[in-house]
């Protein structure tokens, strides 16, 4: 048996030698474990060392079989029959690929990790056709809006391509990682004390603050996630009510830690109708991934 047939399947934490001169890359493997095999390629002039592993740990394959197994249970006959634009795996590498910035917001704003962690998961995982249309007519609206601001700059062009609105096109709609409105945002920055760069909040009533942050919820993914997680810090301080009873409704008022997540992450996902309780079932659905989350978070996730 040769020494590389020795070592294969080995597990194995990388040291990373954290000084002004260390790269991003070995920076950002620091303390991550990673099967021999896998070992990312090393730079010349490399100063990381690898030592033995030998906490608890699961494979990413692992991890995301038992998230798949989950949502497809969850699913009714029609969304089976859907298409998905992430699968499982797909959906985890996102999240494992923001897994610092995940941890920081979470340890910033004093939420549980798992409970970002599953609301993303559920949201790329639903991710579909429906919500990539519903992105295109609030572009449409911003394009038009663009259009309207410089008429009269050149006259010609205004007689030959006039601005045209677009049928159906919105100013709002859930957009990025964790789908999520410009407006729910901009609630949750301003209950969580998130302000504009002058120290002044943003106004979901004006336009021009709804576009800046969607654009920005759409295209920077960092900050999206963020949003999420000041949201769902937004709601577990009470600021949203509950799913059944938004206005009203104390979240703070229910004493077990089981429905007290539900009712956050159902939250998370809007309000009941008076005939319909999406937002418990979200709740209902997703609970059963960030107790997946929570329990392999006690261990650690081998790449």
């Amino acid at each position: 048996m040769s020494c590389s047939d020795q070592v294969r399947g080995l597990t194995v934490r990388w040291i990373c030698h954290d000084d002004d001169t260390t790269c991003v890359i070995c920076r950002g493997n620091h303390n991550r474990c990673f099967k021999v095999e896998n070992l990312p390629v090393t730079h010349p002039n490399c100063r990381c060392g690898l030592e033995i592993c030998d906490d608890d740990h699961f494979t990413q394959e692992e991890l995301a079989k038992a998230l798949d197994k989950e949502f497809n249970e969850n699913q009714n006959i029609f969304q089976k029959a859907g298409r998905w634009y992430y699968n499982s795996e797909e959906a985890l590498d996102i999240i494992l690929k923001y897994d610092d910035t995940i941890t920081r917001i979470a340890n910033k704003l004093g939420i549980q990790k798992a409970l970002i962690q599953t609301v993303l998961y559920q949201e790329l995982r639903a991710f579909n056709v429906g919500d990539k249309f519903s992105d295109g007519l609030v572009i449409d609206r911003y394009m038009l809006n663009d259009k309207v601001k410089k008429t009269g700059e050149n006259l010609l062009n205004d007689v030959l391509n006039p601005p045209r609105a677009v049928p159906f096109s919105r100013e709002d709609s859930s957009t990025g990682l964790g789908q999520i409105f410009a407006a729910t945002a901009i609630k949750a920055m301003n209950d969580t004390g998130y302000t504009k760069d002058d120290g002044t909040l943003y106004d979901a009533n004006n336009p021009d603050d709804i576009t800046e942050v969607w654009k920005k919820l759409n295209s920077d993914d960092e900050f999206n996630i963020e949003m999420v997680a000041r949201n769902l810090k937004s709601i577990s301080d009470g600021n949203q009510g509950t799913p059944s009873d938004p206005r009203n409704g104390d979240i703070n008022a229910i004493t077990n830690p089981e429905e007290r997540t539900k009712a956050i992450l159902g939250r998370y996902n809007g309000s009941d109708s008076r005939f319909f309780k999406g937002a418990t079932n979200y709740g209902e659905e997703t609970y059963d991934y960030y107790n997946t989350f929570e329990k392999f978070s006690e261990s650690e996730v081998v790449l």
